[in-house]
């Protein structure tokens, strides 16, 4: 329905033209169930000249699942090309977050790496930046990630930016460096990095996890927390 030229027109006119921003919102986001290079196009069009960054920020995650559900030929490299072209010049934090996610869409996991550790250096309100950018490498498996995850689970300045470092670390449970690191910080608070790290302890099922956890039930007066312990406990 969407693909048929004259709904594509209809809603094109209402991307651009409409005053108030949230028809063009709903526009975009219409648009982005598209499967048509010219949806895309028309979506990279009205992204160099929106001036509301909500509107800017629906833009970009249509145009990644365009990209990802079209029926026809759109050249990755091409397109990424666009994507940093526009995100070099983008001011708001919230839109350059949905940009790092739609590259993370958009290229091979073994590319993603290099196209959004540039943006470690962005500084921005909720950490919203860094924090998509862990999600982003966590979608990678890539070994150059285990530094990054590591060095933010640390020196990240919220809690919410630490726990998404730590939990980027399920891929590396393996690593006996990472269950003893994982083993120590559990003893630490708060309570949502705490389960963060439970999450992750369940999952490596590794025994030397065991006296950690059991000094942790020991500490706590939380009885939600303490059945927690104990199913993860029970699962070494």
């Amino acid at each position: 329905m969407v693909d048929d030229p004259n709904v594509l027109a209809a809603f094109d006119e209402s991307l651009n033209k409409a005053s108030f921003w949230g028809i063009r919102n709903e526009a975009a986001s219409i648009l982005g169930t598209s499967k048509t290079y010219t949806a895309l196009e028309m979506l990279m069009l009205a992204y160099g000249t929106e001036k509301d960054s909500r509107v800017r920020r629906t833009i970009m995650s249509s145009i990644g699942n365009i990209k990802v559900n079209s029926t026809e030929h759109i050249n990755t490299d091409w397109l990424y090309g666009w994507i940093k072209q526009y995100l070099a010049k983008e001011q708001s934090y919230y839109a350059i977050a949905e940009g790092i996610t739609t590259i993370s869409k958009i290229l091979k996991k073994n590319e993603i790496y290099d196209a959004v550790t540039p943006f470690l250096s962005y500084d921005s309100h909720g950490e919203i930046i860094r924090r998509t950018i862990m999600t982003a490498l966590d979608s990678t498996n890539d070994e150059r990630s285990l530094q990054v995850f590591m060095e933010y689970a640390e020196k990240g300045s919220l809690s919410r930016l630490r726990n998404a470092a730590i939990n980027g670390l399920n891929n590396f449970l393996s690593d006996p460096a990472v269950i003893e690191y994982l083993n120590k910080k559990v003893l630490d608070k708060p309570r949502s990095t705490q389960y963060t790290i439970l999450n992750l302890l369940e999952k490596a099922k590794d025994p030397s996890s065991k006296p950690y956890l059991e000094q942790l039930l020991e500490k706590t007066n939380d009885e939600r927390f303490k059945t927690r312990i104990k199913e993860v406990l029970e699962k070494l």
